[in-house]
């Protein structure tokens, strides 16, 4: 006769497995970890947010982040290079995402007069972006 499983399950993975255990089966309320983290950060006034996340990764993941239409010129957000954190364990635990606006060209007398211009130089405080950040998933 088969028994409840006493391990939690497996997590997510990128393709389905019949699995072989035929001595234990899963209860009807049991949940598979979910292998990313989704938030959404109101950048402050330096065009920055430090996003903690709600659990921590065993590998650096990759980061997804979407600028909320706020009526505005659009914003490129990223997370900044050198500002993840980790835990005394080595997993990772947060990131600084930054946001640029896109901005106006200057009006173009020389070509002098666009040397080292930003497009994406504007400020972007006060805006939301929704970021999600994942792992790779075992196959």
């Amino acid at each position: 006769m088969p028994k409840p499983a006493t391990t939690l399950p497996a997590a997510a993975g990128t393709k389905s497995v019949t699995g072989t255990e035929t001595t234990r089966y899963a209860l009807e309320d049991h949940t598979h970890e979910v292998r990313a983290r989704r938030a959404r950060v109101t950048l402050g006034a330096n065009g920055s947010a430090v996003w903690k996340f709600d659990r921590p990764f065993a590998t650096r993941p990759g980061i997804w982040c979407q600028w909320e239409d706020d009526g505005g010129r659009p914003v490129y957000a990223f997370p900044v290079k050198g500002s993840w954190t980790q835990d005394a364990a080595g997993q990772w635990t947060g990131v600084t995402i930054r946001g640029q606006r896109q901005q106006v060209l200057p009006a173009i007398n020389l070509l002098a007069s666009v040397a080292g211009f930003d497009v994406f130089g504007g400020s972007a405080a006060g805006c939301v972006i929704a970021c999600m950040a994942g792992e790779d998933t075992p196959t």
